[in-house]
């Protein structure tokens, strides 16, 4: 047995320790992880890529097929299991962590590589999406994978068909793998293989045509007029142009720098504080060194080293971030790239530590200081994770326990308008509705429209309720009726008079 394959089966064997130690089988709080379970149930039932939580099974256009696809096959496998569904990201990040490792040894020197994954093992956001149906962690196996093969491949063009195709596999897993077609693409350029280049465009172009078609048939992606709007959550805001452009840019690349990167790569310290416009000065200047330190690795290294596939991807897939909205920004979109942030910073500090001259054995001291401190505080911050399995915050507690008593106390026809009506559906088996974030006779009108009979007056942390729902309530009480109230909360469960006979809900207050 090589080292490298001694190497790569033990790391895959600490992932799935912790993997297993860590996995969470609550529901995830995320409405995207509810899409991906919903959409998944519908393409295992035969009914094809649609919202069948919707009374008028809208088709889904907002996610490519691949990962549902998969997690189809998992549902046929176990029956209405999410947890069965929470399996793909669990072996997703198992198999991710030996491949992790089988990239970056071409690249850098062993130790570097285990320092790496070993921090990949730890990494309290990996392991918290690696119990959840999200297509992150799926996304930066195949990612890697593709990096991989381009890295081993055979020359000409029967080479690159086995990237191309994984490539393209990682489009269809998710939309953001465009920037790893743009990073594939520019390699080839930069070694100056434009025939290659050529080709893998014209694949790239012919194996996303299927999905581009059938989107815009379907009415378009969401994702496209989300992007093209000045804030996605406010339909008022307009529309994008060259200088909000450059604010999106502006903010995203402080919220990055200064907030995300540093809490991957040290996540203690900088969690705690929401806002950029809390940190005092000091915490400013901690913050920006490791995302100093990486694009230190992107220039110095490019500079140094030339062309290599972990820079150009980090590169790519890390100015694309800074055009989606801003309101977007989070950690989880830094997943893919969370091991190639260590190693920038890692490769940073001993590169910087190699030019110092006579301060190299005091350097070496400070870089081992540095490893223990990112090992600790990953340590805390997975143990904070740890504690929190099984556990809701008190506001959503609060809403899953309405829906559990919808489900409990009403019919299975009865339509429920709802703030995360993806969560709600899955929660209570009802068909669920959004809201019209309008004024309220519009929202009124958008209830009619529905048939709603129930609506869920919410304490979640989106200002969409008392902007929208709240005045719409207010300015039509004769029309709602108190069926439910979480003791201790203000979550509401209304009846909405349509001016007909609606279900009465069983045991109503």
């Amino acid at each position: 047995m090589t080292r490298e394959i001694r190497d790569s089966v033990l790391l895959m064997c600490g992932a799935f320790a912790a993997g297993l130690l860590f996995f969470d089988e609550k529901l995830s709080l995320s409405g995207d992880n509810a899409e991906f379970v919903i959409l998944g149930r519908a393409l295992a039932a035969g009914k094809g890529l649609v919202y069948m939580n919707i009374p008028d099974l809208p088709p889904g256009t907002k996610y490519p097929p691949g990962f549902i696809a998969i997690l189809a096959l998992f549902d046929l496998a176990v029956p209405d299991s999410i947890v069965a569904m929470k399996v793909v990201a669990l072996l997703a990040f198992v198999f991710s962590i030996p491949l992790i490792y089988l990239l970056l040894i071409r690249h850098t020197t062993r130790k570097v590589t285990l320092y790496v994954c070993g921090f990949c093992v730890l990494s309290p956001t990996l392991l918290e999406f690696s119990s959840q149906v999200m297509s992150e962690i799926p996304f930066l196996l195949v990612s890697f994978v593709t990096l991989l093969l381009l890295d081993r491949r055979r020359p000409g063009a029967t080479g690159i068909l086995p990237t191309l195709l994984v490539m393209m596999a990682a489009y269809y897993i998710r939309t953001v793998g465009i920037a790893l077609v743009a990073s594939v693409l520019l390699i080839l350029l930069l070694k100056k293989e434009y025939r290659l280049c050529g080709l893998v465009a014209a694949g790239a172009i012919l194996i996303a045509l299927p999905w581009s078609l059938h989107s815009q048939s379907s009415g378009g992606s969401p994702y496209l007029r989300q992007f093209l709007s000045v804030d996605p959550y406010r339909p008022d805001s307009g529309v994008l142009g060259l200088g909000t452009l450059i604010e999106r840019i502006v903010e995203n690349l402080g919220s990055y720098s200064f907030k995300m990167i540093p809490s991957i790569v040290l996540p203690v310290p900088f969690l705690s504080i929401p806002r950029l416009t809390d940190y005092p000065p000091t915490l400013f200047i901690l913050a920006a060194i490791p995302s100093v330190l990486v694009l230190y690795f992107v220039v110095a290294g490019f500079w140094t080293k030339g062309v290599s596939t972990p820079r150009v991807f980090l590169l790519v897939y890390s100015s694309t971030l800074l055009l989606w909205p801003s309101i977007w920004a989070d950690f989880r979109f830094l997943i893919p790239i969370v091991p190639l942030l260590y190693l920038a910073v890692i490769w940073s500090v001993l590169d910087i530590g190699s030019r110092v001259g006579n301060w190299r054995k005091v350097w070496r001291k400070l870089c081992f200081a540095a490893a223990f401190v990112i090992f600790t505080s990953s340590v805390i911050g997975s143990a904070d994770l740890y504690s929190r399995k099984g556990w809701y915050p008190p506001n959503w507690d609060a809403y899953f326990k309405a829906g559990l008593w919808i489900r409990d106390h009403t019919t299975s026809d009865v339509v429920v308008a709802c703030r995360k009506g993806y969560l709600m559906h899955l929660v209570s088996g009802r068909m669920t509705t959004g809201y019209k974030w309008e004024e309220p006779d519009k929202v009124m009108a958008g209830f009619e429209k529905d048939g709603v009979d129930l609506v869920v007056l919410d304490e979640l942390p989106f200002n969409s309720t008392p902007r929208y729902l709240v005045p719409a309530i207010n300015a039509n009480r004769r029309r709602f009726r108190i069926a439910h109230q979480v003791p201790n909360h203000d979550t509401f469960v209304l009846v909405f008079d349509r001016d007909q006979q609606i279900p009465n809900p069983q045991g109503s207050e």
